[in-house]
């Protein structure tokens, strides 16, 4: 049933069965722990008629060559429900992960003297534990990492791909684009979680899921829908952690890369301290009845095992301080850091944040940021608004800029948060259903197989007109992959292969380089394999136009579980007497099969001379001091004086860095009223603070790129685009750091600074 298209009162369903007794199993949950080595079983016997006697249990793990079986004797108490519990060593399973999804069939047998008196529907099991330890997730004794995906587009499919061949392909199609995980959320659908959760369990796809939330109802009652929820659930092993919230514990400062290691800090809310009582509360009761799961409050900063965080920073913070944003959790912690939910970007942001369906998105606007005006060009077509939540054509291209701002902050954000060693990392679209990943179409049918037997379970929906999502709402296609699926494919690779800077600054993007300077790069290897991985890597350098690199090297690698390693790269720039290009090249191959690949642009120029000024006029005004001590290292003459006649029989003036600071001096005022810059008066005005002076308005974005807008200007002859990204060094014409407020909105949320190091110009 659906009222309006979410299935809100969607029911499971519903069947008699009879049984050769009236005793008979309610529930079978079988808990493993890998660190224990055993297994702890436990079951509910009905029994109506409050018999009494010897019974025993028996619960058989069956797969081929790997049997296990366990019995337990007991006696009927004669109570309606009877909770039996035992606990058994178990030395040696076959261990249940992801990449291996070993199973089990776990079938369970009540039995009574001279008979069966029941038998419970045979279930998958897997073996597995996940623990927390030392600051970092294990799973089956090796440390792990989380790839998550945490718009969970099932509410929108469950009708539509709640049909066993159907849901193959859902879940495969996570698999495929390297997630290892699934944030769940059950929302107001039933129905098709079950049939998701057995292929999730098949394939090998973790799930962080929901609990139910404590939201003060009465304790004793509580406990009774966790203890049944728990019995419906408990056996999954594709069910890594328990959720006990929606970010109910959530503070701004949980986003504060400064905090991210912080465990003593208190919010200062009583809403939050409300929150984390009855968190605890629901930790309490979900932990009582499952040992063998770890629970987190999501989103829910410093409160618990873990660090939970959600990561929304998009164009609010620069690109390389987002890449950056793990840097001080990743030195020191204590609890594995969770960015729950992530947008790279959030598509919200495209059309800031606006409920008006009329307003313009900002495609175009956005890119051109990191692209320069090239993007314009690239609109194919008009894009007054962009959906994020459905095609506006049977079948909707994507825009392009979009995209390619979009695959931006995929390959730089997430490469680098995984190579800073972030516990889990949640991509959170915003759009339905992966459009971003496959070909989707509006408006389509949900038709239900044809001759399917009513009698079976499965939803089966009849009403083929109208606006219920039921029925026509939009499917992507997930055996059309387009889009986005490539790059999610790469930065989501489980074993993780690239270019980085200096080894103990793998984010750093130094390519410019002196005649004959050493310097280094590093490659970067992040194996989440479940198994360690034998990698080989090969470098090249060249120079542009050599068919021959100038040099090479090659080194075969062992990577345990989880580990990162960032293998140095030692070159020497070339002898150059004028600008040259060159390319350091890397592959990596696991067993001859090519697995990964990257290049790095770089640039050499040749040593420095100094130049001849002896014909240069100019006059400096510098009351910061900031500029003159540059100008004389440069030899460069200038003369100090605010006299008009001087300042105009010099030619150019020079406005040192941060002389202006907010003030707006008189002589400047008259030379403009002088006439003096119609009559040919140059002026060279350096980086000033954010203020609005003299009609320039200055802000402080700290950009690393900046994009040639004449490129026959005299002032950059000999220089290309790619000279004006990423510089060396770091600036000091912003403050480094700065601290978010500690109580700010999530949007628009208060920023923070992440360091300096990289830009070309933190004023402008």
């Amino acid at each position: 049933m659906s009222i309006e298209d979410h299935g809100e009162i969607a029911l499971g369903n519903v069947w008699l069965e009879s049984a050769p007794s009236t005793l008979s199993l309610k529930s079978c949950l079988a808990f493993p722990s890998f660190r224990s080595k055993n297994i702890r079983m436990r079951a509910k016997v009905l029994n109506p008629e409050h018999k009494t006697g010897k019974a025993a249990l028996t619960f058989a793990f069956l797969r081929k060559n790997a049997d296990k079986t366990f019995r337990r004797e007991f006696e009927l108490s004669g109570a309606p429900v009877q909770l039996v519990e035992f606990t058994e060593k178990w030395t040696d399973p076959v261990l249940w992960d992801s990449e291996h999804p070993e199973l089990y069939s776990m079938n369970v047998s009540l039995d009574i003297p001279g008979k069966t008196a029941d038998t419970f529907p045979a279930t998958d099991f897997g073996f597995r534990e996940l623990w927390i330890e030392n600051g970092e997730f294990r799973l089956n004794g090796n440390k792990m990492h989380m790839r998550m995906y945490s718009d969970f587009p099932l509410e929108r499919y469950h009708y539509f791909y709640g049909q066993p061949d159907r849901m193959k392909s859902f879940v495969a199609h996570f698999k495929e684009l390297n997630f290892n995980t699934v944030r769940a959320s059950l929302g107001k659908i039933v129905g098709s979680i079950p049939l998701y959760l057995d292929e999730c369990d098949r394939q090998g796809l973790y799930n962080l899921f929901p609990m139910p939330f404590y939201v003060d109802q009465d304790r004793h009652e509580y406990t009774k829908v966790v203890e049944d929820f728990l019995d419906f659930y408990g056996n999954r092993p594709s069910i890594l952690m328990w959720f006990t919230d929606f970010n109910t514990c959530h503070y701004a400062w949980n986003q504060e890369p400064a905090k991210l290691n912080d465990t003593e800090y208190q919010p200062k809310s009583e809403q939050i301290r409300l929150a984390r009582s009855r968190v605890s509360v629901a930790a309490k009761a979900i932990t009582a009845f499952d040992p063998s799961r770890e629970w987190f409050a999501h989103a829910g900063g410093n409160f618990g095992k873990v660090f939970g965080s959600m990561n929304y920073q998009s164009y609010g913070t620069p690109l390389q301080e987002q890449e950056d944003w793990p840097s001080m959790w990743s030195k020191s912690h204590t609890q594995p850091l969770m960015s729950v939910e992530g947008g790279f970007p959030y598509v919200r942001q495209w059309m800031r944040f606006d409920v008006n369906r009329a307003a313009a998105s900002l495609g175009a606007e956005h890119a051109a940021r990191y692209f320069g005006d090239s993007v314009y060009a690239k609109e194919e077509f008009p894009t007054p608004y962009f959906s994020i939540y459905q095609a506006a054509e049977p079948f909707d291209r994507q825009n392009a800029n979009m995209l390619a701002l979009s695959d931006l902050h995929y390959r730089r954000v997430v490469k680098a948060w995984r190579a800073y060693d972030v516990s889990a990392y949640a991509d959170f679209h915003g759009g339905w259903n992966l459009i971003h990943t496959a070909r989707t179409y509006s408006q389509h049918n949900s038709v239900t197989p044809a001759g399917v037997n009513v009698k079976t379970r499965g939803f089966k929906p009849d009403i083929l007109i109208g606006t219920s999502q039921t029925q026509r709402h939009d499917v992507t296609d997930y055996s059309q992959p387009d889009y986005q699926t490539e790059t999610l494919k790469e930065v989501f690779a489980p074993l993780l292969v690239f270019l980085g800077g200096e080894p103990e600054n793998f984010t750093e993007k130094s390519h410019a380089f002196w005649s004959e300077e050493e310097f280094r790069k590093s490659i970067v290897l992040v194996n989440d394999h479940t198994t360690g991985k034998e990698v080989t890597v090969s470098w090249s350098f060249f120079l542009n136009g050599t068919p021959a690199p100038l040099d090479s090297g090659r080194e075969t690698v062992r990577l345990a579980p989880a580990e990162i390693r960032k293998l140095p790269v030692l070159l020497k720039s070339p002898a150059v007497l004028k600008r040259t290009s060159g390319e350091l090249r890397i592959t990596a191959e696991v067993d001859g099969i090519l697995i990964a690949e990257d290049a790095m642009k770089l640039q050499f120029f040749p040593k420095h001379a100094p130049k001849d000024f002896s014909r240069a006029s100019a006059v400096l005004y510098d009351p910061a001091g900031k500029t003159e001590a540059m100008l004389k290292k440069a030899g460069f003459p200038f003369r100090k004086t605010t006299d008009l006649k001087e300042i105009e029989s010099s030619g150019l003036l020079i406005i040192g860095q941060d002389a202006l600071s907010g003030t707006n001096p008189e002589f400047l005022k008259e030379i403009e009223r002088s006439g003096m810059i119609e009559r040919g008066l140059k002026i060279l005005i350096f980086e000033q603070k954010q203020c609005n002076l003299a009609n320039l308005v200055f802000e402080s974005p700290s950009l690393r790129n900046a994009f040639i807008r004449t490129p026959s200007s005299p002032y950059i002859r000999g220089l290309e685009a790619e000279d004006f990204h990423d510089w060396r060094g770091s600036s000091d014409t912003v403050p480094e750091y700065v601290l978010s407020a500690e109580e700010t909105p999530h949007y628009p949320r208060s920023k923070w600074k992440w360091g300096n190091g990289g830009i070309v110009s933190g004023n402008v």
